[in-house]
Parts: structure tokens; sequence; C-alpha cells
């Protein structure tokens, strides 16, 4: 029975020492592809040297930004690329703190269907017809949905927001962007 035991306490460190290897906030430890999410054990990283700040009129902002997918990511690390590149479009109100993706053609109606289904139970579905233009070319971004794996256009744009100015958008409010969410950018103010 202690061999067993001791054996599986053996199995369990050597598979810890291999993801302790696995760096989770850069892509192969390249700070210029931050991580932003998962789905399905492939990982998807913001190309921090593609932002490009597209309108600065406060309190509106309008920002892009490339997120790669790494398939497999987390079996084999060590021989994984970056593929599938996908530009995403980001306007901010800064004044309501208000996201929105761009979706153009009524794209947002795919949106519609995440937040129908995370308030399905409450009043706030009713709400949301009201409060939001699904056929706008730009879509409001609720930190709080769960838009399904693979999903990472809420965190990718606050990182691009905080790239870009080097400040919080939402801030750690949100469960999502708690913790140690901004150690991986830099140095964040929370508010101007």
């Amino acid at each position: 029975m202690k061999k067993l035991l001791l054996m599986l306490m053996m199995i369990a460190s050597l598979t810890s020492i291999a993801y302790a290897e696995l760096d989770l906030n850069y892509f192969n430890g390249d700070e210029n592809y931050i991580y932003c999410g998962a789905s399905m054990g492939a990982g998807f990283f913001v190309d921090r040297n593609s932002l490009v700040v597209e309108e600065y009129d406060p309190p509106i902002y309008i920002l892009s930004i490339d997120v790669l997918m790494a398939g497999h990511y987390y079996d084999d690390s060590a021989n994984v690329t970056l593929g599938r590149r996908r530009t995403s479009r980001f306007k901010y109100d800064y004044s309501t703190r208000k996201m929105y993706l761009y979706t153009p053609n009524g794209d947002g109606k795919y949106l519609k269907e995440r937040y129908e289904n995370q308030y399905r139970n409450s009043n706030r579905r009713d709400k949301l017809n009201e409060k939001i233009d699904w056929n706008s070319d730009w879509t409001y971004v609720d930190p709080d949905v769960y838009y399904g794996e693979g999903a990472v256009f809420p965190t990718s744009g606050e990182i691009a927001f905080a790239l870009a100015y080097n400040l919080k958008f939402h801030g750690s409010k949100y469960k999502r962007f708690s913790g140690n969410f901004y150690d991986k950018i830099g140095n964040v103010k929370d508010s101007l």
C-alpha cells in the first residue's frame, strides 16, 4: 500500500512539473503573445504588436488587435505553433464603461443567443432586447456573460485597452478580470 501511494505521489509531482514549465501568461514565454483564453486544449493569444488605435476621441475609443490560436497548446507546448489569426475590433465608451465588438452585417445575432441563455431565468432577459440593438455593427460585450468555448473577445478587448492606455477598462470588479489578470500586461492603472 505504501509503495502504491509513493508511486502515485511521484506521478502527480512529475505531472505538476510538466505543467509548471508551461507559461500560461505568454505563448512559449514570448511576451508579445499574451494569453487570453482557452478552448478544448487550444490556447488563444493576443498579439501585442498588432494593436492599432483606430479612433481616439475620449470617452470613445476604437482599437483593433489580432488573436491567434495555438491548437493542442496544453498537450505539448514546445512543439506547437501559432495558427489561425483573427482581427477583432472593439469600441469603448469609457464614460459608461461599455465595450462593443464590431459585428458587421448583423453578425451580432450569435451573441444574442448567448445573452438569452445566460439570463434565461432572470428579469434581465426581457430588458436585453430593449438595451441592445442586435442589428448594429457594434454589439455590446457584457463581461459577465459566458460566450462559450473559445470566445475570447471579452478578455482580448480588455487586454487591448490595457495595452493601449495602461489603464483597466472594466477592472477587477468582474470575476474574469480579478486576481493577477493584469500582471501579464504590465503596470496597469485602476483609473485615470
